[in-house]
């Protein structure tokens, strides 16, 4: 199992690096990315609260690399998710396997670059685009859970359906948190502005 989770995760990180490949990247969109990753992470740093099997709750860490990726698409968006997974080994980590961290770090937190990719001149489509996003997260972090973190699970549980509530109740709630903040976020203004610049 963990031999077909790491190819996968090899061949999403090629995926990327052949998106990227055609982006040309300006000074402006490594600022914007920087930027981003910034406030992501000073976000992240803020828990609201801690649950009892160890997830924390953050305030609204997601989003920023959520509207990124919504008003300059999935090539600053994923950048921005690569850098945020790498920088969240800074607080909190545990790696115990290179898949391990490929999973829980960057294939996490990339994602969430591409709320933007069913369009973003509608509000439902970003929140169409936020759900993908978050589930892709939640997705990314289940089969970790799973596959390395197994022996967690209570006696006698399957590690699947230990670590999709585990992530469901970290995660899930991070996730959903962020999808409503974005559902209210004034995106057509910000759009508005980012466009006239």
């Amino acid at each position: 199992m963990v031999y077909v989770v790491g190819i996968i995760s090899i061949l999403l990180m090629i995926w990327y690096v052949l998106v990227i490949r055609k982006y040309k990247f300006t000074t402006k969109s490594i600022t914007r990315i920087g930027v981003t990753v910034a406030v992501a992470f000073v976000l992240h740093l803020i828990v609201l609260f801690r649950l009892p099997q160890g997830g924390t709750i953050n305030l609204f860490a997601f989003l920023p690399i959520m509207l990124l990726g919504a008003m300059f698409g999935k090539e600053e968006g994923l950048t921005a998710g690569l850098i945020f997974g790498a920088l969240e080994l800074i607080n909190d980590s545990f790696v115990i396997n290179p898949i391990q961290f490929l999973l829980d770090y960057s294939l996490a937190a990339m994602p969430l670059g591409l709320t933007g990719i069913f369009g973003n001149d509608k509000k439902y489509k970003l929140v169409l685009g936020a759900i993908l996003a978050i589930a892709l997260n939640i997705l990314s972090h289940t089969v970790s859970g799973a596959v390395f973190f197994g022996e967690y699970a209570p006696p006698g549980m399957n590690v699947w359906l230990y670590s999709i509530i585990y992530n469901l109740t970290t995660s899930g709630i991070d996730g959903l948190m962020n999808i409503i903040a974005l559902a209210v976020f004034p995106m057509s203004a910000i759009m508005k502005i980012s466009k006239s610049k």
